[in-house]
């Protein structure tokens, strides 16, 4: 025992890095750590999710959007929700950006980091909620008085007229895709979120970014494994009941927090983040039928090799090797 420990250890030593898998295989997971260990081998269970001519909503991370890239891409499915061509020219420059699955056309505007705003968007879809034409936030920006919506990533318009038009062309997107869709993917990225302070409701991302408002609208929450906990329950319940039970797919981004605005080491606070998001997506595989987990964010952390430079957002041949490994999992075969 005091062996297999040490040879462990060895293995993990800095200069070696974390074990990592040599191939990914269907079938019975891994009994003992030390079979993973010893075999090279990462094992999940076969199930079919996904067949030719399915749809597929995704929505969360930007790890959301690299799978639908990946599935648009290799021509597997066709990948909703996506921002209607009707509603770009209302965008103003600042909302655009060039992106790693390919030139703007609003998809890096649909991405939803917190299960908070996951929550709100399908809470919206079903007459939850509803956003009103002035609930917006003005902003100054290269000496352009712009506004924006506080609940999706990015979008600026001219004119609140513009923001509307661009709100609601979104909202009946959103809808018409989750009643189109075969199989709904969820990836959760992070805990630390802001609440706006006039309705209760949370805002898409923090305050200031991509220099936007949020500062005198909002407070941060450190928010906890029950209120994450309630915001998927609540989502999967509205799903089964408004569009049928429809096969769900969680995981968890491995793309780690840009940074925290807590007094910890980034990485603590993302270590404590990943955690809670990683408890909340077993505990719904394990409530939910039709809710199924997908090990993503471990196919990352099991391999040194996975991350940029930058330490945080994949490399393409990892996310082709996650998206791999899901169609041998979840595909139908041909």
């Amino acid at each position: 025992m005091l062996r297999m420990f040490k040879n462990i250890a060895q293995a993990n030593r800095p200069e070696v890095g974390v074990p990592q898998p040599v191939r990914y295989s269907t079938g019975v997971p891994n009994e003992y750590y030390r079979d993973f260990v010893s075999s090279g081998e990462f094992r999940n269970p076969k199930k079919t999710l996904l067949r030719d001519g399915d749809t597929v909503f995704t929505m969360g991370s930007c790890f959301a959007n690299e799978i639908r890239a990946y599935l648009h891409t290799h021509q597997l499915a066709d990948t909703r929700p996506q921002v209607p061509a009707v509603a770009l020219p209302f965008f103003h420059d600042r909302s655009k950006e060039i992106s790693s699955w390919g030139e703007w056309d609003g998809t890096s505007n649909l991405q939803f980091y917190n299960t908070f705003s996951i929550r709100q968007e399908i809470e919206k879809s079903v007459g939850g909620w509803t956003q009103s034409p002035n609930d917006f936030w003005q902003v100054e920006i290269g000496g352009e008085t712009l506004y924006q919506c506080p609940y999706r990533r990015r979008i600026f318009a001219e004119t609140p007229e513009a923001l509307n038009r661009i709100t609601i062309l979104i909202d009946e997107e959103i809808k018409a895709s989750l009643e189109a869709a075969n199989l709904i993917v969820f990836t959760l990225g992070l805990t630390e979120v802001w609440q706006k302070k006039d309705n209760g409701l949370f805002s898409c991302c923090e305050p200031g970014y991509c220099h936007g408002a949020g500062g005198d609208e909002t407070e941060f929450v450190a928010s906890s494994y029950e209120q994450n906990l309630f915001n998927l329950q609540r989502t999967i319940e509205i799903i089964n009941q408004e569009f049928g039970k429809k096969q769900i797919l969680i995981s968890v981004s491995p793309v780690p927090l840009g940074r925290t605005f807590r007094p910890l080491e980034a990485y603590v606070a993302n270590i404590e983040s990943k955690s809670i998001l990683r408890s909340v997506a077993g505990r719904i595989d394990n409530e939910f039928e039709n809710a199924t987990y997908f090990p993503s964010y471990e196919m990352c952390l099991s391999d040194p090799t996975t991350f940029r430079e930058d330490g945080r957002h994949v490399k393409p041949k990892k996310v082709n090797q996650i998206m791999d490994f899901f169609q041998a999992c979840h595909r139908a075969s041909v």
